[in-house]
């Protein structure tokens, strides 16, 4: 019986700014998961599987990630929620297994001309790279939740860029 202590479902890191940008120019953006690579520094790409075209939930698509150690890892995901009436999106990504490897969540609100973003990730139960890490070296898990606050903090800074270039 393994005894050690599971250092990493539940972990939870939540990142809320607000941008100079109206929430439907942001929706546009989060919900186009295969766009997310332009915004992400750590996904390098998605697209839409099993005939899907847009977000809605049970919607799957693989994407791409590649970490700080050089390492490219193929996954696949599925939208969960997806409600423009309350702007909040979210899919979780899978293990090789199907399991909840991590889920992730949008959450917009207007805020004058504005948005406030709450962006938030948690591991779930599956097998990924962060669980094997830190079963190798559980200092991993705290170098992690940087990178992982640093790459949600640069994707939303990414897509506030591009919506007011583009309005330029």
């Amino acid at each position: 019986m393994d005894t050690t202590p599971d250092r990493v479902t539940g972990l939870r890191l939540d990142v809320t700014c607000t941008v100079p940008v109206a929430p439907p120019a942001l929706w546009a953006l989060l919900t186009d998961v295969p766009a997310i690579g332009r915004w992400s520094p750590e996904c390098i790409g998605a697209r839409w599987l099993d005939g899907a075209t847009v977000a809605a939930p049970g919607a799957r698509f693989a994407a791409q990630n590649h970490f700080p150690d050089g390492v490219t890892r193929d996954v696949e995901g599925v939208v969960t929620v997806c409600d423009a009436d309350q702007l909040a999106c979210a899919w979780t990504m899978l293990d090789d297994d199907g399991a909840d490897g991590s889920r992730w969540r949008y959450v917009l609100r207007p805020a004058g001309a504005g948005t406030v973003v709450h962006h938030s990730f948690e591991h779930g139960p599956g097998r990924t790279g962060l669980r094997w890490l830190a079963e190798q070296d559980p200092s991993f898990v705290a170098i992690r939740l940087g990178e992982l606050a640093c790459n949600m903090s640069a994707t939303l800074v990414a897509m506030e860029r591009h919506v007011l270039e583009a309005a330029v």
